[in-house]
């Protein structure tokens, strides 16, 4: 400043856009005249406080290149080195060009601000959603309950009047509007995941899969046989209401679609998988189903089976994707017709050994 002398490498003369002198001099005013004037007042009072107090600083200001008139961020350290004097003899530094910095930053800034925003959509979005379930939930059950009721009174009061075809057909209003039933409880909580916090904590896989297994085969006809073949399985960190929906889900399946096999075989285990993973599989020897379709298998109301064959409300699979999902992990599935099905799905994997064994 006071000289008006600078000496500056090749890179600093790239940065305010003037030819590079060989000997590196440059001027004070070359740096003065490069700065907006709406900085300049400021970093010249910076730069005499600097130089006063035998100090150092790091400031930040804009600059228009000289090569294309730019407007460029420059990030600036520097220090004062005195004399013998003990005063200011002269100062040392660098300049950083941050433009790209800077602007990436607020690109991010901006990205954030708006994801914020969406969020917030989003949530209201859900909570609309939620209060509109509960709502459908209400005004559909009592209609539901209304037909179910009075199809009951008909059948009881007007048997008599009424011939086998009747009460066939009475029959059929009874159990589709029990159908019906299941179906908005499963859709319910279907759209309830989607805000269910997650809890995690340590569970039991092996424990928790033949508590469900031993309540599904309590509500089987006693006549009924099944062979379950649990090998032994991890112990994984998870929400265990979340966790057992999907081994309830995955096994009412399999006793489900092997109900046509003298017995019914069902092999449930896990092993390790890529990237630090569990995998988890059910598999049976049931109904099957055919790979061309199996896409549509986690679906809401997809089924590849009819009603009929197989009752179900077309909801269960997705809902298991949903939670599986939620864990960090996914699911799919293998089967030929005829020749059953295997289920696999991924969870992170917790360093204990396998529940059950040695």
């Amino acid at each position: 400043m006071r000289t008006d002398q600078l000496t500056w490498d090749a890179r600093m003369f790239e940065i305010y856009g003037l030819p590079p002198n060989p000997e590196g001099r440059a001027r004070y005013s070359d740096w003065a005249a490069a700065v907006l004037p709406e900085d300049l007042a400021e970093q010249e009072n910076r730069l005499r406080h600097t130089v006063a107090t035998c100090g150092r600083d790091q400031r930040e200001f804009r600059i228009v290149r000289a090569t294309d008139q730019a407007v460029r961020v420059i990030q600036a350290s520097e220090m004062v080195i005195a004399g013998d004097d003990g005063k200011a003899d002269r100062i040392v530094g660098f300049n950083f060009d941050a433009t790209d910095i800077k602007l990436a930053d607020e690109r991010i800034r901006l990205l954030n601000a708006t994801l914020e925003s969406r969020a917030a959509a989003l949530e209201a979005v859900n909570q609309e959603l939620e209060s509109f379930s509960y709502s459908v939930s209400h005004d559909l059950r009592a209609p539901l309950r209304a037909v179910d009721g009075f199809s009951r009174m008909v059948a009881e009061d007007y048997a008599e009047r009424l011939d086998e075809e009747g009460r066939r057909k009475l029959g059929v209003i009874c159990s589709e509007t029990q159908r019906m039933g299941r179906l908005i409880d499963d859709l319910l909580a279907f759209s309830r995941l989607g805000r269910q916090q997650t809890e995690p904590e340590p569970i039991d896989m092996r424990e928790l899969v033949q508590e469900v297994y031993n309540e599904l085969v309590a509500q089987e006809p006693p006549d009924r046989k099944l062979q379950l073949d649990l090998q032994p399985l991890p112990v994984v960190e998870g929400t265990r209401t979340m966790i057992r929906q999907v081994w309830v889900n995955l096994v009412s399946n399999a006793i489900k679609f092997t109900k046509g096999r003298e017995v019914g075989e069902i092999e449930i285990a896990a092993q390790p998988g890529e990237d630090g993973v569990l995998v988890f599989r059910i598999k049976d020897n049931g109904a099957g189903f055919d790979m061309r379709f199996a896409d549509k298998l986690f679906g809401v109301f997809q089924r590849l089976h009819s009603p009929n064959e197989f009752p179900g409300t077309g909801v269960g699979l997705a809902l298991v994707q949903r939670i599986v999902s939620r864990h960090g992990g996914r699911i799919w599935a293998v089967g030929e017709v005829d020749h059953g099905a295997t289920f696999y799905f991924t969870l992170a994997a917790r360093n204990q050994p396998l529940a059950g064994s040695s």
